[in-house]
C-alpha cells in the first residue's frame, strides 16, 4: 500500500464520470462512506477506483474526504434503511441504503472530524443470505426512477440495483451486468427460482439484468424499478402488451431453498 492514496465519499451520492468534467457522462456513483483509491489528479478532478468493486472514473475532489490509509475493517457496517439521517451539531447528511458507515459504534459514525448520530437500520450480518431477503429489499425500490450509472434510491440502473441488493445479503457483485453474468451457477428456465438473476443480451452482448421476484415475475430497473411478467420469450410488458429483451442466461447465487 506504500505511496498509495485513498479517499472516502463524504456526500450522500457522488457522481463518477467518464471524463474530468461536470458535463461528462455519468458512469457510476459512490455512496456515502465508500472508499476509493486515488489513481490520478487533474485540477479539481480525481480519477478513482472503488475498493468495493474496483470500478472507477472521475470525481470532483470537493466531494471526497482524504485519508492516509485504506480501511482496516474487512466487513464494513452498511446502511440498510432506504434513507436515514446522519446528524451532528454542524452538519446533516441523508444517507442512502448501501452507504458505508465509517467508524460506526453504538449508533454513531465519524468522518472528516465530525461525529454523526445515525438513526437508521444497519446491516452487519454476512451469514445466512437468502433469496427472500433479497426480494424484500428489492421491492423497497419499486417506483425509483431509472438513472444510467445510478446506485441509490434517488435513481438507479439495472446492474447498480442488483449490486446494492446483493451487497445487503453478503454477496459481492461487480458493477456491470456484463460482469455480473459471470457470477453464480447457470440454471435453465424450467429450473428457475425466486432470487435468480436473469440476464438479457442483444447480438451476444449482455445489457440488462433483473431478479426473479417469483417464478412468473421479474423485478428490474427499466424506466423505473418495476415488476413484470417473465416468459421463455423474455420480459412481457403489460402496458405495451409485448415482449422485450431476449434471455441470455439465468444465474443462481443463493444456495438456500427459499
Amino acid at each position: 500500500m506504500e505511496n498509495k492514496k485513498f479517499a472516502t465519499a463524504k456526500l450522500s451520492v457522488i457522481p463518477v464520470r467518464v471524463m474530468p468534467s461536470d458535463t461528462s457522462e455519468l458512469d457510476t456513483c459512490l455512496l456515502f462512506g465508500e472508499q476509493v483509491e486515488i489513481l490520478e489528479e487533474k485540477g479539481n478532478w480525481i480519477k478513482v477506483s472503488g475498493l468495493f468493486d474496483h470500478y472507477g472514473g472521475w470525481v470532483d475532489s470537493k466531494q471526497l474526504s482524504f485519508v492516509g490509509d485504506p480501511p482496516a475493517v474487512e466487513k464494513p457496517v452498511i446502511a440498510e434503511s432506504l434513507f436515514a439521517w446522519a446528524e451532528s451539531k454542524e452538519r446533516r447528511i441523508l444517507v442512502p441504503r448501501g452507504a458505508v458507515l465509517p467508524n460506526f459504534h453504538d449508533g454513531y459514525l465519524s468522518l472528516d472530524g465530525y461525529n454523526f448520530k445515525y438513526d437508521g437500520k444497519v446491516y452487519q450480518e454476512y451469514d445466512g443470505a437468502c433469496a427472500d431477503r433479497a426480494i424484500t429489499l428489492a421491492k423497497d425500490y419499486l417506483g425509483v426512477p431509472y438513472l444510467w450509472g445510478g446506485r441509490s434510491p434517488f435513481g438507479i440502473d439495472c446492474s447498480g440495483f442488483m449490486q446494492v441488493v446483493f451487497m445487503l445479503c453478503g454477496i459481492e457483485l461487480p458493477r456491470n451486468a456484463s460482469q455480473q453474468v459471470l457470477q453464480g451457477e447457470l440454471v435453465n428456465f424450467e429450473n428457475r427460482s425466486p432470487g435468480d438473476l436473469v440476464f438479457f443480451a442483444s447480438n451476444g452482448k449482455v445489457f440488462h439484468v433483473g431478479m426473479l421476484a417469483d417464478r412468473e415475475r421479474i423485478i428490474h430497473a427499466s424506466g423505473e424499478v418495476r415488476i413484470d411478467k417473465i416468459t421463455p420469450n423474455g420480459i412481457f410488458h403489460s402496458d405495451e402488451q409485448s415482449h422485450s429483451n431476449n434471455i441470455f442466461a439465468i444465474k443462481r447465487l443463493f444456495t438456500d431453498d427459499n
